[in-house]
């Protein structure tokens, strides 16, 4: 709008042309050629700063704009900053017992390490006791079996020990019977067989030389016993209180050698045999009187298995 204004000028100009020279003129139109070229160029410039300034407005709205957004993009920063502080506050705490966590654990881990340790070593100890105790109840269960073994062949034995004595009895009754009760008796007592003979069957009073029908009468046991052979013999002498304890003790073993001597002689082995005096000391009746006197003197012939084969198997 200021160009506007310079027009009337322009016209004077013109009007002085015509009445000025030509030298003037031309200077004239040279000034107002500048002049012109002055106004376009200043009518450019005034729109290029009208364009400037549009761009400027409108570089000021996106600055606003761009500020704005900057300011919300510091308080959401802010806001994400304190966020982030919280968030690490947070995490320091979690880290911190999750440390604590951990550093617990491993004292719980070792303590139950310790007790498994021990625990495992107690089932090993127990294990151990275990078979120490299997192994010993199969050696004592063995050692039953062998004990339940060895008492089957005892009793075994000793069945056919207690059958000898019953035959070997039944055998002497037989071949006895034709003697006394008062002068021969055959009784098994103790898993033994006494064979008592009184001295009226065997001596003369206070003789330890057999009569005859003493000498028939172990004549006949000789041939019940020589057949025993699994029978051991022990011959006792006894004698009553009369007289001196040392001519009793003589007369009860020359009289037991005496029937011993008897029996060898017809047959039964000397090994199997033992002569042996008592002489007044195992009566079997009071010697106050004349019958338990007579009782007391005689002589019993003992018969006992041979426990050898027992002490076998017992051993």
């Amino acid at each position: 709008m200021r160009f506007n204004k310079l027009a009337p000028l322009a016209g004077i100009a013109l009007l002085l042309c015509s009445c000025v020279s030509q030298k003037k003129y031309n200077d004239l139109l040279g000034g107002k050629a500048r002049s012109d070229h002055e106004i376009s160029r200043l009518t450019q410039v005034e729109k290029e700063h009208e364009a400037l300034k549009v761009e400027m407005d409108d570089t000021r709205a996106v600055l606003s704009r761009t500020e704005k957004g900057l300011s919300e993009l510091r308080d959401k920063y802010e806001e994400l900053g304190a966020e982030h502080m919280d968030l690490k506050t947070e995490y320091d705490a979690l880290l911190e017992n999750n440390r604590n966590l951990l550093a617990s654990a491993s004292d719980e881990k070792k303590d139950l390490n310790a007790k498994l340790t021990s625990q495992q070593k107690e089932l090993d100890d127990k294990a151990r006791l275990l078979n120490q105790l299997k192994e010993e109840l199969e050696t004592k269960e063995a050692a039953i079996e062998e004990r339940e073994q060895s008492i089957a062949a005892l009793n075994e034995q000793l069945d056919m020990q207690r059958q000898s004595l019953q035959s070997l009895k039944a055998g002497l009754n037989d071949a006895l019977r034709g003697f006394s009760a008062s002068d021969l008796t055959v009784v098994e007592k103790d898993g033994k067989i006494y064979v008592s003979m009184s001295q009226n069957l065997l001596f003369a009073s206070g003789s330890n030389k057999l009569d005859q029908k003493g000498k028939d009468a172990l004549k006949t046991l000789a041939e019940v016993l020589k057949k025993a052979h699994d029978i051991d013999i022990l011959v006792e002498g006894h004698t009553d209180t009369d007289g001196t304890a040392d001519f009793n003790w003589d007369l009860s073993v020359t009289r037991a050698t005496a029937v011993v001597k008897e029996l060898t002689l017809h047959g039964v082995e000397p090994k199997r045999i033992t002569p042996a005096g008592r002489g007044f000391y195992i009566p079997v009746d009071a010697n106050d009187t004349e019958q338990g006197k007579a009782r007391n003197r005689r002589t019993e012939i003992i018969l006992a298995p041979k426990y050898d084969k027992l002490y076998k198997l017992l051993n």
